[in-house]
């Protein structure tokens, strides 16, 4: 279809021979990308499973501490109501010595009293379980940012790695429709090459975002409809090639280094892929299903990785 768009062409501002240099060389950028971005996609889910877990564990325990904080200000209404002294609260944070401070400077003096004393030791039980929950929270929390931080990242890598690929796919396309609109109107792009209006627009303001048109609009003085005339541009294409090629082989760099240096653990049902510190967390249990975590032998993967790596560095 490309071939015949350009064929039917014949002389225009894009050069015949540039056309084959350039579908020759987005070809080669798309091989066996497929895959590559498929783990970064399994990665991705994993991740936003693990911030949605993380962030329903630390509103959990919240919860949990906002309960606890309920019994333990029952538990000292109580102390109170037999004539006893509540104990001040231990502080979240320790001094130097490591020993807990103690606010009022003084040890608590211990009630005769048994009933007393069951409550000053629920009192201490209950706040123990604050404290815990709070650490838990925050754990959770960190967790999530983390998972969160990861998203971004591997957004990013799917981005950078669909980039090139996409261009290269709409640039395919792109070449029928972009050169078939040439001095043309959409309408004939859309009768001879069977793509929807639509698609051509859309084709052509991604083209125009990446400078590789140029776009003229005109306004109809009598019905008031814009029509937009686009002129193809190829003079910064090379240079954009070369620009996705460097983003991408620093991600590859990167992938491969996280693959090399990590032992991963997956559910048999495809809903996480753990490293292993992460899946001794979570006791090799899959935290979306429940199932067995299983090994996963990604040696196929790290040589895919190598294999891709040096054909960047051959045609950096």
């Amino acid at each position: 279809m490309l071939s015949e768009a350009l064929s039917k062409k014949g002389d225009s501002a894009v050069d015949d021979e540039s056309v084959k240099d350039l579908r020759s060389s987005i070809e080669d950028l798309s091989s066996e990308n497929s895959e590559f971005i498929r783990k970064i996609r399994d990665d991705l889910e994993a991740a936003r499973t693990e911030q949605e877990k993380a962030t329903e564990k630390s509103g959990s325990y919240r919860k949990s501490a906002g309960d606890e904080e309920l019994k333990a200000k029952n538990i000292e209404e109580q102390i109170i109501a037999l004539g006893g002294t509540v104990p001040p609260s231990e502080p979240e944070t320790e001094n130097p010595d490591g020993d807990p401070e103690n606010i009022s400077g003084k040890e608590t003096k211990i009630p005769e009293s048994a009933e007393l004393r069951k409550l000053l030791s629920d009192l201490e039980k209950s706040r123990k379980k604050i404290r815990t929950y709070r650490l838990k929270a925050a754990d959770k929390d960190r967790e999530a940012s983390e998972a969160a931080a990861r998203i971004v990242s591997l957004d990013e890598q799917i981005a950078d790695a669909e980039n090139p690929e996409g261009l290269i796919k709409r640039l395919s396309e792109e070449l029928i429709s972009a050169t078939e609109a040439y001095n043309k109107a959409d309408k004939n792009a859309e009768g001879e090459y069977d793509i929807s209006l639509n698609t051509v627009r859309k084709i052509l303001f991604i083209l125009g975002e990446n400078k590789f048109t140029i776009c003229k609009r005109e306004r109809d003085t009598n019905s008031g409809w814009l029509t937009f005339r686009w002129r193809l541009n190829m003079t910064g294409i090379e240079h954009q090639l070369e620009r996705e090629k460097k983003k991408l082989y620093r991600n590859l760099l990167k992938r491969q280094e996280y693959e090399s240096g990590n032992l991963f653990y997956i559910c048999p049902q495809h809903c996480v892929r753990l490293v292993f510190n992460e899946a001794t967390e979570n006791e090799f249990i899959c935290p979306v299903c429940g199932d067995n975590l299983v090994y996963e032998d990604n040696e196929e993967f790290k040589a895919l990785l190598d294999k891709r790596i040096e054909e960047f560095r051959q045609c950096l």
